[in-house]
């Protein structure tokens, strides 16, 4: 492992012990991903994980929180597998780690967190109004999520898979993907992505017993359903990739 792709943004309080807990954690994960690595780790409320890949090169930079350092073994499974390729069950286990730890990182950050830019109006849809509509129709008003436009991020090189939507408990806001805004992207479809993320920020996800945190539960599917265009949205859905992207 080359020490010198270890960089560590945080000054403040740097020891010899921090840079070679770095250096080891980043070695175990090129071991696990088979992917040469450049890392930069971090103690702000930034950006928790991401990863990009070098265009024409094997190597991948990746920007990670140093709590990691002490993450259990599935999640460092979990961030060597999207390393590689996007895989929903990677992701998940990712995000549910880090739904559960943001609080305690949040107290150790060294920078404010930065304030989230919310843009509801596009080129063809606003989510503002269609927020505000479904909030009105089907939770009485109750959803006190914020909702904006998302940066558009793509899946892994090769992965033809979209996230239409997403939902961050930590800041309460709803993330709508950019390519839903578009003419042949039908109102019906981008509601329904809409209001299956209101359903996220309004449903309770139980934990199973096996300590797994249910975000679609049983619940969550029977309110889903409640959609008026729910069958011909999921339907649509199918066919998104292919006939729009």
């Amino acid at each position: 492992m080359d020490a010198k792709r270890v960089m560590i943004v945080r000054e403040t309080n740097r020891t010899t012990a921090t840079d070679e807990r770095a250096a080891h954690f980043v070695k175990r994960l090129e071991h696990l991903s088979g992917r040469d690595l450049v890392v930069r780790i971090h103690r702000n409320r930034w950006t928790y994980f991401s990863c990009r890949t070098q265009r024409g090169s094997h190597r991948v930079y990746l920007r990670m929180h140093e709590a990691f350092f002490d993450a259990p073994v599935g999640v460092v499974r979990a961030v060597a597998t999207l390393i590689g390729r996007n895989d929903t069950r990677a992701r998940r286990v990712l995000r549910s780690w880090i739904e559960v730890q943001s609080r305690v990182w949040d107290k150790r950050s060294d920078r404010p967190p930065r304030p989230p830019r919310i843009v509801t109006r596009g080129a063809v849809y606003d989510l503002r109004a269609i927020f505000n509509d479904l909030n009105r129709r089907y939770f009485e008003g109750s959803c006190a999520a914020r909702i904006t436009w998302g940066n558009g991020t793509r899946s892994a090189r090769g992965q033809r898979q979209i996230t239409f939507g997403t939902y961050d408990k930590t800041t309460n806001i709803i993330r709508i993907h950019p390519a839903l805004d578009h003419r042949r992207v039908p109102d019906y479809f981008i509601r329904y992505i809409t209001f299956h993320e209101m359903l996220h920020a309004t449903t309770p996800a139980p934990l199973s017993p096996n300590g797994r945190r249910l975000f679609h539960s049983r619940l969550f599917r029977q309110r889903e359903r409640m959609f008026e265009d729910f069958e011909r949205a999921q339907a649509w859905g199918k066919h998104f990739i292919e006939d729009v992207i």
